[in-house]
């Protein structure tokens, strides 16, 4: 399967014919958006939100990453919303870059009217990320751990408990 990396500061879509990966994100925050129904997604590697002076106009790349979603008949209601990352590696109690970019994505994510599905955000690891837009699996690696989410299985295991 074809990998499509999203570098940082940058925002990419694929379809059912390649996965999205976003590798390191420490401070920096993944934003994956993924339609089942036409199995397609489009993923943002956000840097720091726009007001700060040395931010990557992140709320250019979260709308690109939209728009190449929202051209396809997809309703964004229908769509799973994955943040992943904001953490705060350097242990500087004054400088909390990823919990300043975690709350900078949850609200132009809010403005948008997007809910977010699922989070696997702050602490003090990287995390790297991957999404299949044939299957919808996400798998997060972090520190030599790896969680893989599919959302069927995860929403049928809950209903079970």
């Amino acid at each position: 399967m074809v990998k499509h990396i999203v570098r940082m500061g940058k925002y990419m879509p694929a379809t059912n014919e390649g996965e999205l990966v976003l590798y390191g994100l420490g401070s920096c925050v993944g934003i994956l958006f993924y339609c089942p129904e036409c199995k397609y997604g489009a993923g943002a590697h956000v840097m720091m939100p726009t007001d700060d002076p040395i931010g990557v106009q992140s709320d250019r790349i979260i709308q690109e990453a939209l728009t190449s979603l929202l051209v396809l008949p997809v309703q964004v209601e229908k769509m799973d919303t994955y943040l992943i990352g904001g953490a705060d590696i350097m242990s500087l109690p004054s400088i909390s870059i990823g919990t300043k970019n975690i709350t900078y994505a949850r609200q132009v994510l809010k403005q948008q009217g997007i809910a977010t599905w699922y989070e696997d955000t702050g602490g003090t690891k990287a995390r790297s990320v991957s999404l299949n837009p044939e299957n919808g699996i996400l798998t997060i690696k972090s520190n030599g751990n790896t969680v893989v989410l599919n959302k069927m299985n995860y929403v049928k295991e809950c209903i079970n408990r």
